[in-house]
């Protein structure tokens, strides 16, 4: 551990020095709700209330964060220890990204790079002020991180079990994770075909995920039972409609639902006003757990797939560089405005090369499958998987503040684009003679691209980069990364041949 004290601390005093900075600027704690989002904090203390008073089931927030919010006295209304808390978490992320990083790299300075760029964001350092559950997902996605990591170097039954607890936890803090646990267990299993593990691993894999879902089961049944809803959370039923909203589906609702698709056109073409208000100024809406929404959604959906699911494609390509500029709070006279300002223009800058995400986590989750060659670069494939997972279920499920969503796997996609683009700065030193200028010149034109489509985003240039980029990394990272064939040694001559010459 000695040679990472140096780093670790690095990141400590940088990651710190971050909070202060944000909290200095303007040290209140931030309450979101506002007229267009009506399920923000007061929902949140309101479970934790609900917990205390011995209601551990509700159909509007999921356990996790109100939990947390009763035991630090978040309940009622006192938030300091919540805030002081979430600001560890933070820190504690950024250790866990230098972490996997040293464990996938090798390299110190790799790490120590990709343990900044998390260190050093501001808008994800933002959330340690919000009464929301982005901290605390945060944290569990960055341990479960860890935990991938950690058995796909070594599988045994105990890491099977902490990635379940750790992706269980994080389906109860957040809803749409719901299916990581079972992602992960589809993604392990084409793993232990190509890398054949112990039989008793895969059986305690396939127990734990058995748990997840146990677990999601019955907290299902206790919503069904006690507050008459058989599901995870009502607000499920808001972003079926919202989707639909999102890609102006509205008028292709079946006859039966003539007259509420009328309503809702009137609010995505005429007023352009959100979901939210939908459900907000039409008690129909809203009644019964949001029941009419999420019918007249998934109706609407379902009535053409195809259609839906091109447009989730095409959100999955083109708006992982979205900034969630609305939750960064700075006070126009606090100390600091114009440092934390500058950086919140890096920052975003440095979001723009999260345009090669598809194409990195592509790459790096099937590239591991094709060969069964143990490298350290293999645990980025469980880790890319954890991405995938979260860049399609936010495309396909969410219908606004996509910067908001990405955050709570922000450590897999730096691992993914930034560790990319550093690991060509080894793979052109270790392998000059043979690939000459391919690396630099594969990352000045993924730079140029994501230059391109800053400026003028476009799905097709977006599909195209996705292709080109993930097939040339994986050629690069195939051969600039293999290892050499030591050159065979010429046989002794015989003694016996060297006397008779």
């Amino acid at each position: 551990m000695r040679p990472h004290r140096l780093p670790v601390a690095v990141l400590i005093v940088v990651s710190g020095g971050l909070l202060a900075t944000y909290f200095l600027n303007s040290p209140r704690a931030v309450l979101e709700f506002d007229s267009q989002n009506s399920l923000g904090t007061p929902t949140y203390v309101g479970a934790a209330k609900e917990i205390l008073q011995g209601h551990l089931v509700s159909t509007g927030r999921l356990p996790g964060y109100p939990l947390l919010l009763a035991l630090l006295g978040g309940g009622g209304g006192f938030f300091t220890l919540v805030v002081a808390l979430q600001c560890l978490m933070f820190v504690a992320a950024v250790l866990l990204t230098y972490l996997v990083a040293w464990r996938a790299f090798g390299k110190r300075w790799i790490a120590l790079l990709l343990g900044l760029t998390l260190a050093t964001d501001v808008y994800a350092a933002a959330y340690a002020k919000e009464i929301l559950s982005e901290s605390l997902a945060l944290v569990l996605v960055s341990g479960l991180l860890a935990a991938v990591v950690s058995f796909t170097i070594r599988p045994r039954a105990s890491a099977a079990w902490l990635i379940a607890a750790l992706a269980t936890a994080t389906t109860f803090t957040r809803p749409e994770w719901i299916l990581l646990p079972l992602a992960l267990a589809l993604y392990f299993a084409v793993w232990a075909v190509r890398r054949p593990m112990p039989r008793s691993v895969l059986l305690h894999g396939l127990a734990a995920t058995g748990a997840a879902y146990a677990l999601v089961a019955l907290y299902i049944a206790g919503n069904a039972v006690f507050n008459h809803f058989p599901g995870t959370s009502e607000i499920n039923n808001i972003s079926i409609l919202g989707k639909v909203m999102q890609y102006n589906m509205q008028l292709e609702a079946p006859a039966q639902y003539r007259d509420q698709a009328l309503i809702v056109d009137q609010y995505v073409n005429v007023s352009h006003l959100n979901v939210w208000h939908v459900v907000t100024e039409n008690p129909a809406f809203a009644a019964d757990h949001y029941q009419l929404s999420g019918a007249f959604g998934r109706t609407v959906l379902l009535a053409d797939p195809l259609k839906y699911a091109r447009y989730s494609l095409d959100i999955a390509f083109t708006h992982n560089a979205d900034v969630d500029r609305p939750l960064l709070h700075l006070a126009p006279n606090g100390p600091f405005r114009l440092e934390l300002s500058g950086l919140a223009h890096y920052t975003a800058f440095r979001y723009s090369f999260y345009w090669l995400l598809p194409a990195f986590a592509l790459l790096w989750a099937f590239l591991p499958l094709l060969s069964r060659r143990s490298r350290s670069l293999d645990v980025l494939g469980p880790v890319a998987a954890v991405a995938l997972y979260g860049t399609l279920i936010v495309s396909f499920g969410g219908f606004d503040e996509y910067g908001r969503y990405h955050m709570v796997y922000l450590p897999a996609i730096n691992l993914l684009v930034w560790g990319t683009l550093l690991l060509n700065v080894v793979i052109a030193g270790r392998a000059s003679a043979v690939l000459g200028p391919l690396a630099p010149a594969l990352v000045i034109g993924e730079i140029a691209a994501v230059i391109v489509l800053t400026m003028a985003p476009s799905v097709g240039l977006s599909v195209l980069l996705t292709i080109v980029a993930a097939v040339l990394q994986g050629l690069l990272a195939w051969f600039g990364l293999a290892e050499p064939v030591p050159a065979a040694r010429p046989s002794p001559e015989p003694q016996a041949a060297r006397t008779r010459g």
